[in-house]
């Protein structure tokens, strides 16, 4: 068998090796009615077309390994024999749209290098707002002095998780309600 993520081209490797498949998925699982609405559907109302070279690339693809994708969404939306999900089937929006053949694992969590301490304490009896991504990403200063701005006065405390893969001199001063 092969593994391979939602995105790329793993489900056409599947395809040319002729084995089982396994889709690794580390996002959401997109609802079957949402795909229906993105251009790469093939029924979508202004369909996306690809670009020369890529339709180039696909015909040399498919004349030397005889797999070409069933449409473009399959890029976006790999399929296999079974999907392992890394979230919980309780978070997964329209969970019930979605077969036994996706396992729903829960998060892949990793150990910090870092040790930060994080005053708990703070949050009791609180309302909360967590903010994270910038754990993973970089370049969402812009999203996070959105999330200050929207959430200044926010009656309870805004939790930023803005890790260090983004410019804190790019983000704005945080009021009193944010950690």
């Amino acid at each position: 068998f092969v593994i391979y993520d939602i995105f790329g081209a793993g489900e056409l490797v599947k395809e040319y090796l002729q084995v089982p498949g396994v889709v690794s998925s580390p996002i959401f699982l997109i609802p079957p009615e949402f795909l229906k609405t993105l251009p790469f559907h093939p029924h979508a109302d202004m369909p996306f077309q690809p670009e020369e070279i890529s339709e180039k690339l696909l015909n040399q693809m498919e004349h030397k390994f005889g797999v070409k994708p069933k449409n473009n969404l399959q890029f976006m939306n790999n399929k296999g024999d079974v999907c392992l999900v890394y979230t919980s089937r309780y978070f997964q929006p329209n969970s019930e749209s979605f077969g036994e053949n996706n396992i729903f694992i829960g998060p892949s969590i990793s150990k910090r290098k870092t040790n930060i301490k994080f005053p708990l304490e703070s949050l009791k009896e609180k309302k909360v707002i967590y903010i994270s991504m910038g754990t993973l990403l970089e370049g969402l200063e812009p999203f996070f002095n959105t999330c200050i701005d929207t959430f200044s006065d926010f009656d309870g405390i805004v939790v930023m998780a803005i890790g260090d893969r983004n410019d804190i001199s790019k983000i704005k001063q945080t009021p009193d309600n944010f950690i």
